[in-house]
């Protein structure tokens, strides 16, 4: 889990904290990748890398994004089929970019279907966005960066999105500090 004063932390399968460490400013956003962990810095505008095991840092990548320090880049994830990155801004704009695995941004599309982002997964070749504000997530397809469908949400503050191995959808709570779970798009 990261948090807004720069903590990382990491919780076992049933949300009790096993450790924590103190990584950056405003850490907002995780994305696993094999033993890597990539860790997005929204004030700092920073990805750092880290060793999934020891959490040791390989390498540091800056975001080019210059609107305000807390409306910055808020969301991370990887298409592992293209090798590229997708990272969010929160809002005012709320930009796409894509990136390829040196951060370099490769395409940048501006999104006005949803009033913020608060995080970003890609699992089943879509991209599933996640709006705290308006309660809802966004089904997106990653070929042209089309809204396909929206899900609104029970949940208060959604600030976290993922899918388990089973096709689980997950959300988290930030201020209920609860993880939700709900039947994934293959449950259809």
């Amino acid at each position: 889990m990261a948090s807004d004063d720069g903590w990382l932390g990491e919780i076992d399968r049933r949300t009790r904290l096993v450790r924590k460490e103190r990584l950056g400013m405003d850490l907002e956003d995780i994305c696993a990748i094999g033993k890597d962990l990539y860790v997005l810095d929204e004030s700092l505008r920073l990805v750092y890398v880290l060793d999934e095991d020891t959490w040791k840092r390989k390498a540091i990548h800056p975001i080019d994004y210059h609107g305000a320090r807390n409306l910055g880049p808020e969301a991370i994830t990887y298409m592992p089929e293209v090798r590229h990155f997708i990272v969010v801004s929160e809002k005012l704009p709320i930009l796409l970019m894509e990136t390829d695995e040196n951060f370099t941004v490769l395409n940048q599309v501006e999104l006005h279907a949803m009033s913020d982002i608060s995080s970003v997964t890609y699992h089943d070749h879509r991209l599933w966005l996640l709006s705290d504000e308006d309660h809802a997530v966004f089904e997106m397809n990653p070929d042209g960066f089309t809204i396909e469908k929206r899900w609104n949400l029970p949940v208060y503050n959604p600030e976290g999105i993922c899918f388990d191995d089973g096709g689980t959808l997950r959300i988290v709570s930030d201020d209920c500090r609860r993880l939700y779970t709900f039947p994934g798009p293959e449950a259809k």
